[in-house]
């Protein structure tokens, strides 16, 4: 809904200068309202998976990392999600990875 009021918005007060700016001023809402929803939908299911592990102290880290962040530009934004992306894949290689050295170190059963 915020999309279609801002291109109305900007639809009832263009100009013959402003009108050949409207359909960039509207695709660049358009990418904002669709970036704010994969950030929105990537931060739930973030908050989903921290309430998963069950670790009161990690899912309090991390919200303290993640509040502290201070995303401005895209940039920083692009830069960020590499980073969770990375974290992320090195994450689910912990799950294989750790109970294969724990096999290791005490056997099956450790």
């Amino acid at each position: 809904m915020n999309l279609v009021s801002h291109a109305a918005g900007l639809l009832g007060k263009s100009s013959v200068l402003n009108l050949p700016r409207v359909p960039l001023r509207i695709g660049m809402a358009g990418v904002s309202y669709i970036s704010d929803s994969v950030g929105l939908a990537a931060g739930e299911a973030a908050s989903l998976l921290n309430a998963l592990t069950f670790d009161d102290d990690y899912v309090a880290r991390q919200r303290q990392i993640r509040n502290s962040k201070s995303i401005q530009t895209l940039g920083d934004g692009l830069t960020e999600a590499g980073k969770s992306l990375a974290d992320g894949v090195e994450s689910i290689f912990d799950v294989i990875k750790q109970p294969v050295a724990g096999a290791q170190q005490d056997g099956v059963g450790g």
